[in-house]
Order: structure tokens, then C-alpha cells, then sequence
């Protein structure tokens, strides 16, 4: 197993088995920026959380067409409501991404050397010289979109590429 090969340490007289894939290849991270597991945890728990608790309260009382037709009516409820709000939470997110694009947008045009001075400053935080930065600084900047999507992702922490939906 792969992961064998990377965890085990060599013995005395052995030397480390190489991997067979390089680095960049050799294991993937799931998404955990997108909070979706989250979402579906939350809404499966909310829905059969008030499901049985609406099925249980009429239940108490009706017969059992009434609870089947009682759980359906909820079970449908729920899932449009659900449906409905994570529709206008996305719709929200992607338009505030969107107004965010267009402040920087704006700034880049506006104020061309203080963006350029403000990214030679995060590349600095980063631990690049300062001339490492302002070399680094002049090549991202010498493509609007790409230097736009930079300072998003650094400033902002999202990347207008990779919008919810």
C-alpha cells in the first residue's frame, strides 16, 4: 500500500523505498472549503429531526392515513424549504463575490502602483525578500485577470473562478 511505503522508516541496512508517484501526485485532499458536507449534515438532521416530531404529534391523535399523509406534507415542506434557502444563501455568496471583484477591479485601475505596492507587501509576510517581491510583484501583474484573482485569493481568501453553486 502506498501509504505503507511513505509511513514505515527503513530498517538498519535498508534504504527508504521511493514512492512511486512524486509528491504533487501522490495523495488528494477532499474539498473542505465548501462547507457542502456540512450543509447535508445539517439539513438531513433538521429534516429528520421535525419530520419525527411531526409525525410523532399527529400520530397522537389521527389515524393512519392522516400521519403517512401528515409526514409526506412535511417531508415535502422540508425539502423546499431547504431547497429554497440554499438557492438564496448561493445566490447571496456569488453576488457579494461578484460586488468584491469589482472593488478590486476598480482599485486596479484607480490606484495601480498602491495594489502593486500592497501585493509586494503580502509577498513580504509570505517570506520573500523584498526584491524577490517586487520582481514577483511586476510578472503577476503584467496579467490584469490573473493578478485580479491573486489578491482575491489572498486578500479575500476566494477565488471568483470557484463560486458556490
Amino acid at each position: 500500500m502506498a501509504l505503507d511505503i511513505v509511513m514505515s522508516a527503513p530498517t538498519a541496512g535498508q534504504s527508504a523505498p521511493e514512492p512511486e508517484l512524486p509528491h504533487d501526485f501522490d495523495h488528494t485532499h477532499s474539498d473542505v472549503s465548501g462547507g457542502w458536507l456540512r450543509a447535508a449534515t445539517f439539513g438531513a438532521m433538521d429534516g429528520l429531526v421535525s419530520n419525527t416530531a411531526l409525525i410523532a404529534g399527529v400520530a397522537a391523535s389521527a389515524g393512519a392515513q392522516t400521519v403517512v399523509l401528515s409526514g409526506v406534507a412535511g417531508l415535502l415542506a422540508g425539502a423546499f424549504s431547504m431547497a429554497m434557502g440554499e438557492y438564496t444563501s448561493v445566490t447571496t455568496a456569488n453576488e457579494q463575490i461578484e460586488s468584491e471583484v469589482g472593488v478590486e477591479r476598480r482599485a486596479f485601475r484607480n490606484f495601480p502602483q498602491a495594489e502593486r505596492a500592497e501585493l509586494i507587501g503580502m509577498l513580504v509576510e509570505m517570506g520573500l525578500t523584498e526584491a524577490t517581491a517586487k520582481v514577483a510583484s511586476e510578472e503577476i501583474h503584467r496579467d490584469e485577470s490573473a493578478a485580479l484573482n491573486f489578491h482575491l485569493s489572498h486578500e479575500l481568501g476566494v477565488d471568483p473562478r470557484e463560486k458556490p453553486s
